[in-house]
C-alpha cells in the first residue's frame, strides 16, 4: 500500500505534482480543494458552509474537512493507497488521519517555495470553468483572462476569488504557521522529504521521483 501526502503552501505546485505521481504509479489522487469545489458547484449544504471560509481565504473547520476526506479515502479505488493533495492542513487533521489509517503513511512530500513567489504565482493563476477541461493556466502566459482556454478553445477562463492578491496574502499568513507545525510533525516521524518547488515542473517531478526511489 502506498499512502502519500503532498504538503506545501498554496501555489507550491502540490496538485500538479500529485497528479503526475498518481498517473505514474497508478494510485488515485484525492484533492481536498477538488472535493470542496464539487460541493460548492453543486450547492450542497457542505459547499455553502465551506464557501463562507474559502471566499476570504480562511480554512474550513477541521471536523468538516476530516469527515469529507476520510469518507473519500474509504472508497474502493483507494484500497491500494492514495495520494493526498491539500490535506492535512492542521495538526488536528494530521492526527485524525494518522489514527484513521493506523499510522500507515509512507511518505510526505514537502514542496518548498518562497512566499513572494507564491503571491506572484497565485495572482497570475486562472482556471477553465469547463468541467471536462478544468485547466489551470497562467494569465500572463495566455494573454489575459479574456482569451480562450488554450486547452479546450472555449471562452471560459476565470480567476478564483481566493486567488485575488489580497486574499492570497491572507491565505499565506494563515497557512505558514500551520505548515511549519506539520513539517515538524512529519519530520519527527521520519517520513518527510523536502523538494525545491522553485524549479520548473519537470525538474520538480524528477526530484520527487528520485527521492521516492521511483525508476524514471
Amino acid at each position: 500500500m502506498n499512502n502519500i501526502i503532498f504538503l506545501g503552501l498554496a501555489g507550491a505546485g502540490k496538485g500538479t505534482q500529485a497528479q503526475i505521481l498518481s498517473d505514474t504509479i497508478g494510485i488515485p489522487m484525492v484533492s481536498s480543494g477538488d472535493l470542496f469545489r464539487f460541493h460548492l458547484s453543486n450547492k450542497t449544504e457542505l459547499g455553502i458552509e465551506a464557501n463562507k471560509y474559502m471566499s476570504i481565504g480562511a480554512l474550513v473547520p477541521d471536523d468538516t474537512t476530516i469527515n469529507m476526506i476520510l469518507q473519500r479515502i474509504g472508497e474502493e479505488d483507494c484500497n491500494n493507497g492514495f495520494i493526498l493533495d491539500g490535506f492535512p492542513r492542521t495538526l488536528e487533521q494530521a492526527e485524525s488521519l494518522h489514527k484513521a489509517v493506523n499510522g500507515q503513511i509512507n511518505c510526505v512530500v514537502y514542496i518548498e517555495v518562497a512566499e513572494n513567489e507564491l503571491v506572484k504565482r497565485l495572482s497570475d493563476r486562472v482556471i477553465c470553468t469547463i468541467k471536462t477541461c478544468n485547466a489551470i493556466l497562467s494569465k500572463s502566459a495566455i494573454g489575459g483572462i479574456d482569451s480562450n482556454c488554450p486547452k479546450c478553445d472555449k471562452p471560459a477562463l476565470s480567476q478564483r476569488k481566493d486567488d485575488l492578491p489580497e486574499v492570497v496574502e491572507n491565505r499565506l499568513k494563515t497557512q505558514i504557521p500551520l505548515i511549519k507545525q506539520l513539517v515538524d510533525y512529519y519530520n519527527n516521524k521520519d517520513i518527510l522529504i523536502s523538494v525545491d518547488g522553485e524549479q520548473n515542473v519537470d525538474m520538480v517531478e524528477s526530484e520527487i521521483q528520485m527521492k521516492l526511489g521511483i525508476n524514471q
